[in-house]
C-alpha cells in the first residue's frame, strides 16, 4: 500500500512540475516595440547584395505572445531577403515572444534590385497580431547617385490632440559643390548650415522624395548656377524633381515638399542665387 501511495505522490509531483513548466502564449492585441521605424540598406549598384540589417522586436507588455504573422508587403516579389530569428521567407507565421523579451529581424537586398525601375526601392515588414497591424520601412538606392538620407529628426511640439510633427533631416558638408556627374537624391530634408555656402552647377539633377526637400538655414548662402549666361550653356539647367521617373509622374505636382515647403530659404546677410533652374513636382517651391 505504501509502495502504491509513493508511487501516486510521485505521479502528483511530476504533473505538478509538467505544469510550471509549460509556457502559456496567449496574449494578443499587445503593441510591439521596434529598434527603429525605418531600415536604410547599402546602394545596390556594383551588382552585389546588401550588407546585413537587424531589426530587433520588442514585446514590452507583461503577457507572452505570438504574433500571428510577419511578412514583406511586396510579397515573394520583393527585392528584400527576410531572416526572423533562424527562419528565413517572405512571409512568416507564429513567431512567439515572451513578455518583456525581444526577437531578431535581419534584413538584406538582392544584388537583382539593381534592375528595379525606381530610384529608391522602398518595402515594408509587416507585423500583424489579432487586431493589431504595425510596419517598419525599407529603403535601398538602387541607382548611382549622390544620397542624402536624413540621420536626424526635429521634433515640433504641437498642442493636443493634434500629434508633434517630425522633420527627419541631414545637415550638409560646409561649402559643399554638387556638379552634374551624378543625380543627387534628398531624402527628408537637406540642410545648408548657418554660415555656410551650397553650390549647385549647370546641369545638375535633384531628386527629392515625397515630404523631402532643400532647407538653407540662417546666415547660410544657395547659389544655384544653372547655365544661361551663353547660348552654349542654356540648355543645362539644374533642375529639382521627384523622384518618380515613369512617364506618368513626369508633371505631376505635389511629389515633394513637406512642411517646409520645396526649398525653404530662411533670411539671410547674404542673398542666395538661383538662376536657369527648373522646380517642378513640388507640393510648394517656396516658403
Amino acid at each position: 500500500m505504501k509502495k502504491v501511495q509513493l508511487f501516486l505522490l510521485l505521479l502528483t509531483i511530476a504533473a505538478l512540475s509538467s505544469c510550471r513548466n509549460t509556457i502559456d502564449f496567449q496574449g494578443s492585441n499587445i503593441e510591439l516595440g521596434f529598434s527603429q521605424d525605418t531600415l536604410y540598406l547599402d546602394t545596390v549598384f556594383t551588382g552585389l547584395g546588401s550588407s546585413t540589417r537587424i531589426l530587433k522586436v520588442y514585446n514590452t507588455s507583461a503577457e507572452n505572445m505570438t504574433v500571428d504573422r510577419i511578412r514583406l508587403a511586396r510579397g515573394e516579389g520583393s527585392y528584400y531577403r527576410m531572416n526572423v530569428d533562424g527562419v528565413s521567407g517572405k512571409s512568416l507565421e507564429n513567431l512567439e515572444i515572451l513578455a518583456g523579451d525581444s526577437a531578431y529581424v535581419f534584413i538584406e537586398i538582392s544584388p537583382d534590385a539593381q534592375g528595379a525601375t525606381e530610384m529608391i526601392y522602398t518595402d515594408s515588414i509587416w507585423f500583424e497580431n489579432g487586431a493589431i497591424k504595425q510596419h517598419v520601412n525599407l529603403i535601398t538606392a538602387v541607382w548611382d547617385a549622390y544620397y542624402h538620407f536624413p540621420d536626424r529628426v526635429l521634433t515640433i511640439a504641437q498642442p493636443e490632440p493634434y500629434p508633434d510633427i517630425k522633420i527627419p533631416y541631414t545637415i550638409l558638408p560646409c561649402n559643399a559643390v554638387w556638379n552634374n556627374d551624378k543625380p543627387h537624391v534628398i531624402y527628408g530634408y537637406a540642410v545648408v548650415d548657418s554660415a555656410c555656402l551650397l553650390t549647385i552647377n549647370e546641369g545638375t539633377q535633384i531628386h527629392i522624395h515625397k515630404g523631402g526637400g532643400l532647407w538653407a538655414y540662417r546666415d547660410s548662402r544657395l547659389v544655384v548656377n544653372g547655365g544661361g549666361i551663353d547660348a552654349n550653356h542654356m540648355n543645362q539647367p539644374v533642375v529639382f524633381q521627384g523622384d518618380r521617373l515613369e512617364p506618368g509622374y513626369e508633371w505631376v505636382p505635389g511629389q515633394w515638399g513637406g512642411v517646409l515647403g520645396g526649398l525653404f530659404l530662411m533670411r539671410s546677410n547674404q542673398n542666395h542665387e538661383i538662376k536657369n533652374t527648373i522646380i517642378k513636382n513640388a507640393l510648394r517651391a517656396f516658403v
